[in-house]
This record gives structure tokens, C-alpha cells and sequence, in this order.
């Protein structure tokens, strides 16, 4: 793990390079269906990029945006988008990146390994995770981030990504809150179980992992997602508090997956599911950071 983040630090953070971009798929055999997704974004609206990772013939991208004020040792979000580790890309989490910044963190967005881009399984976009939260902290002093106050963000399988990389970080380098949308949880339910060995799944499914490791969490969850069980989150939470960890599970009813994107407002709530998440998540943040 050490070794590719040592490779990534070697490159100045102003190597926000402009480069050509990668042809669709970076290995050959791919089936067809990954036609259609394209290659990851080399940068983001409003964002400054950084290559953390080269890996598989392609660098991995982190996409920071920061407060327009300035300023050192702020709070910040590293978050990891969805896709079912087959698809999806960072901007899928840009509005949130920028709402995060407007609300004085520095939010981070990271690019890892899927299956239509790579021909890799989940496995490899777990150790991309547990390297780019490493690149946040040892990044720290630059990117004007406090290490000690890191939450880290996902949404549908970046879900899985972010509570893995919370519970599998070093003691003493662990993030201070996770905030979670409609995600993977139990790597067991779900097409990807029979892409990971018992001994992957031991390894990064948050369902499994010592509960104990685990910093306050809030979970969004749509009860109708057809996608993520919403059972899946409620076990996920109650293994948690038997721990004796916080572990707030927020549920929508009637909603599927992806929900919190929509900016239409909830008939009889006033505010739209992308609104409410993120009120609620700035209100947990708070507490979370107060304690």
C-alpha cells in the first residue's frame, strides 16, 4: 500500500496535469456493455486535480475543492462515488463536493479501479480507497487540511469504499465521522459477492469488520431501493450500537436508490432529498466535531 502512496507523493501537488485522455477501456476484452462508459474525469469544474495513484496504466485522480476563503487546518471530506465497481465517476459527488466547501471543508472526491475501465474486481477499489485516504492525511499540511478532523463520504458501493477505508484505517489515523448515501454495506448481498474470495470479504465488507473501529456514522437509505436492501443498513447500525458506537440510520420511505440527488422537494417536507441530506449531514457533522 505504502509503496504506490510514496510514488504519488514524489509528484507536486501543482501536477494538475492537462493531459490527453485515456482511450475508453486501458485493457483490451472487455464486454460490450462497457462500451458506454467513458473514460474517468481528468478534472473537475471548480476542482483542482492531483494524480494520487498510477496503477493499471492510468493515473488515479483525487479532485479537491476548496473554500473560497482560504484558510489552514480545515475539516475535510474525502468521498468515493458509485457504481457497483463497474462504472460511475467522480462527478456523479460534485455537488456535494461543493456544498462540503461552501460549508468550510475541503472536499476531495477520488477516482479508483472499476471493472469497464480496468478489468478489475472490487477488491483492487478497496486498496485505491485505503490509499487515497492515506494520500488526504499525508497531504494534509498543503491542502491547508486538519488530519485530525477527516469525514469520509460515499454513496452505493463508494459506500462500501468509505466505511472500509474509516474501519480499516491505522490507530490514531482514523476519520472522525462517515456520512453514507444508500450504500453497500454488507459485501455478502449483492452481485459482488461472488467477485471477492471468503478472505476478500473478511477483509473490507463493513458488515464484517471489527464494529468497534467504527467513528459516528449517519446512513441515508431509501426503504424502496431495489438496488441496496435497506435490511442490509439497518443490520449494518445495530451491529454498530451493540458495539456501542453511534450509528444513526436516516430512512426514506418510498425512496429508491440515488434519491438524495434529486433537487424536486418531498411532497409534505418542504425540501428536496438533496437538500435534507445535506442539512442533516452539516447538523451531525457539528455534533460529531463537537464531542
Amino acid at each position: 500500500m505504502l509503496t504506490p502512496l510514496l510514488a504519488a507523493l514524489a509528484l507536486p501537488l501543482s501536477a494538475c496535469h492537462a493531459q490527453t485522455p485515456p482511450p475508453k477501456h486501458t485493457v483490451a476484452g472487455l464486454p460490450s456493455y462497457c462500451d458506454s462508459v467513458p473514460p474517468a474525469p481528468q478534472s473537475l469544474p471548480g476542482a483542482t486535480s492531483y494524480d494520487y495513484r498510477p496503477v493499471g496504466g492510468r493515473d488515479l485522480f483525487i479532485h479537491v475543492f476548496s473554500p473560497t476563503d482560504g484558510g489552514a487546518r480545515r475539516p475535510a471530506a474525502l468521498m468515493f462515488f458509485g457504481g457497483g465497481f463497474q462504472n460511475g465517476d467522480a462527478s456523479s459527488l460534485s455537488r456535494q463536493a461543493k456544498a462540503f466547501a461552501e460549508h468550510g471543508y475541503v472536499a476531495a472526491i477520488a477516482d479508483y479501479r472499476v471493472f469497464c475501465r480496468d478489468a478489475t474486481r472490487p477488491a483492487d477499489a478497496f486498496e485505491d480507497a485505503d490509499d487515497a485516504r492515506d494520500w488526504m492525511r499525508a497531504n494534509a499540511a498543503r491542502l491547508g487540511v486538519d488530519p485530525a478532523r477527516l469525514v469520509l463520504v460515499g454513496e452505493s458501493s463508494g459506500g462500501a469504499l468509505a466505511a472500509a477505508a474509516a474501519l480499516r484505517a491505522p490507530q490514531g489515523a482514523r476519520p472522525i465521522a462517515l456520512v453514507l448515501f444508500n450504500p453497500v454495506t454488507d459485501l455478502r448481498v449483492g452481485p459482488w459477492a461472488t467477485q471477492m474470495t471468503p478472505a476478500q470479504l473478511s477483509s473490507f465488507s463493513p458488515s464484517l469488520l471489527p464494529a468497534a473501529a467504527l467513528p459516528p456514522t449517519l446512513v441515508f437509505h431509501g426503504v424502496a431501493d431495489h438496488l441496496v436492501p435497506i435490511a442490509t443498513a439497518r443490520a449494518f447500525c445495530e451491529r454498530a450500537k451493540a458495539a456501542g458506537r453511534t450509528c444513526a440510520l436516516v430512512e426514506y420511505p418510498g425512496e429508491d436508490h440515488s434519491f438524495y440527488q434529486r433537487k424536486s422537494p418531498v411532497p409534505g417536507v418542504g425540501s428536496s432529498p438533496f437538500d435534507d441530506t445535506l442539512a442533516k449531514t452539516f447538523a451531525f457533522l457539528a455534533k460529531a466535531s463537537a464531542k
